[in-house]
């Protein structure tokens, strides 16, 4: 009586009982032997048992039932547990396993997407009649794209010794940056291949983004 009126933590610390958590001291007064001493039934109660001869620990599912005699009053109670271990593995198996199901589910509906936004965008650049009309569709489909990044395509001027912007999208002139750039202020272009700037770091940012990014950059 004295043990089950104790503390949880000291219950924990005595017999290592926690909640499925692992972590989380079992209280004492919920236990299902106490339960069943009170007079009250408990079933499949789920308890963790952790101590020095078992540091891996195991899980078990725990029944209590109140004992009674002739005349119905409690003399004490029951309980049994059984090990649920393999049970508890197997669920969070199937759990991590549903987990890389959604996400490979979500990945492929995404890449499904921008299949069909990069075949609507090549459809409509064929059928440009004049540059302007270019520039529009590329900045409306390149915010389907990668919506809520801002971005901006920029050209050649005729002299080729400065690049002038000439469509924008997701908010771009937000970002304070200027509509002409020079090709030596570009890695992407100095380097002639793809340029991408993570955001963790201001080495290598290109020197036309006037500000620190925060969350990255790619110059194509």
């Amino acid at each position: 009586r004295n043990l089950l009126d104790s503390a949880p933590d000291q219950w924990a610390e005595t017999f290592g009982i926690f909640k499925a958590d692992k972590v989380t001291p079992f209280p004492a007064h919920d236990l299902p032997l106490a339960r069943a001493v009170r007079g009250e039934a408990s079933d499949q109660v789920e308890l963790f048992f952790r101590n020095a001869a078992n540091p891996e620990g195991i899980f078990v599912a725990s029944t209590g039932r109140p004992l009674r005699d002739s005349d119905h009053r409690i003399h004490g109670g029951i309980v049994v547990l059984r090990d649920i271990s393999l049970h508890k593995e197997s669920e969070v198996e199937l759990r991590e396993t549903n987990e890389r199901l959604r996400h490979l589910v979500a990945e492929q509906a995404r890449r499904a997407q921008q299949s069909r936004i990069l075949a609507e965008m090549s459809s409509l650049l064929q059928a440009t009649m004049a540059v302007e009309e270019l520039y529009a569709v590329i900045a409306d489909y390149f915010e389907r794209l990668f919506p809520g990044s801002p971005g901006a395509f920029f050209v050649y001027s005729a002299s080729r010794d400065d690049l002038e912007q000439r469509s924008s999208w997701s908010d771009y002139t937000a970002l304070g940056e200027s509509s002409l750039i020079k090709p030596a202020e570009c890695w992407g272009l100095r380097r002639g291949r793809a340029h991408r700037l993570d955001g963790s770091s201001a080495r290598m940012q290109c020197a036309h983004l006037r500000s620190p990014l925060n969350s990255g950059a790619i110059c194509v």
